[in-house]
């Protein structure tokens, strides 16, 4: 039934540390302790989702665009948005979300991707995603639609910490962004009909500061079905055992280090990875997340991927990384970059 998916929960439900606490203390012969945690599950009630058209799949379309009817019944909350995802690509830019979700009955156009086009429709409410799925065929080739295309990046490399000690800074992360943004915006841009760039490194004149690094998500927003984003993100990542990433901007304090592992709703100064996962969540298009981050020995803690890879899988975005459970990405002073971005 795809209106009791899994996915709804994850955000509060998702706790490896619990699930470890309790398997130990069985393993210690302890009774297993509720943990629901006190949260009323008829808050969780998804909203309806239905495809009214077409109600069931439809073959043989020649055009580069379909008319899709949908109907919306919210559950245990108010729906705040409404999205459509064509082969996983979110076509509905971001603006006309919230809109679609006052409407109970609606039709648009979505653009069609390829010859099999797989559609499913997300309702989303605070704490709920309702899903309705549909696929599209179309006759022989997909017919040219006119389009621009334009990349969306931001791109940030912190290498110098305000409030860190000596021993946790970085060397190269700076030069990893600005790589990045070279890359992007000379040897590919001939992809592109256009290139919007955000770069926030020590050598920038905006500060890859904890404000200025989440103002720029904002641009990912104004992406279309036919862009293509690319977030970039070099510096310390750390992760605890509750399955929270956070990631560490140029005024990080000190105390919230400790904060991630010892009470971390206390952190004030880093990016927790929701942030970013929203962000990406609001853009529309090919979406991607690339990570050069890890735990580093003189940082402590440790990084675990897992959390962000369900979070990509769940929102449909691509994943890179540069180090996989508890390793050290590593910088490479002969070339003055770090070993994954080179």
């Amino acid at each position: 039934d795809v209106y009791k998916r899994q996915v709804q929960f994850e955000r509060i439900y998702y706790r490896p540390d619990i699930v470890g606490q309790q398997i130990d203390d069985a393993i210690g012969g302890a009774r297993p302790k509720n943990v629901t945690g006190g949260v009323d599950l008829a808050s969780l009630s998804v909203p309806r989702v239905a495809v009214s058209q077409p109600p069931w799949e439809t073959r043989g379309v020649n055009a580069a665009e379909h008319a899709l009817g949908i109907e919306l019944q919210s559950g245990g909350a108010s729906i705040d948005e409404v999205n459509v995802f064509v082969n996983d690509i979110p076509v509905v830019p971001f603006e006309n979300r919230e809109s679609l979700a006052g409407q109970d009955n609606s039709l648009i156009q979505i653009p069609l991707q390829s010859s099999d086009n797989r559609v499913r429709v997300e309702a989303l409410s605070d704490k709920a995603r309702g899903i309705a799925e549909t696929r599209v065929t179309v006759a022989g080739e997909l017919p040219p639609r006119s389009t621009r295309r334009t990349l969306y990046l931001v791109s940030v490399g912190i290498s110098a910490f305000t409030g860190l000690p000596d021993s946790m800074q970085l060397q190269f992360s700076a030069n990893d962004a600005v790589a990045v943004e070279d890359l992007f915006t000379t040897e590919l841009k001939d992809l592109y009909d256009a290139v919007k760039a955000v770069v926030l490194t020590d050598l920038s004149w905006d500060m890859p500061s904890r404000d200025n690094i989440k103002n720029s998500l904002k641009t990912l927003a104004e992406s279309g079905p036919d862009d293509t984003v690319v977030l970039f993100l070099a510096s310390h990542g750390l992760s605890n055992k509750r399955g929270d990433y956070f990631f560490v901007p140029r005024d990080a304090a000190l105390e919230d280090i400790q904060r991630v592992y010892r009470d971390p709703d206390a952190v004030t100064t880093l990016i927790r990875w929701h942030e970013f996962v929203d962000a990406l969540r609001a853009a529309s298009g090919r979406r991607y997340l690339i990570v050069d981050t890890c735990h580093a020995e003189q940082i402590g803690g440790s990084l675990e991927l897992m959390p962000l890879a369900k979070r990509s899988a769940a929102s449909s975005f691509g994943l890179l990384a540069a180090a996989a459970d508890g390793q050290e990405s590593q910088e490479m002073p002969s070339v003055r970059h770090g070993a994954f971005t080179l």
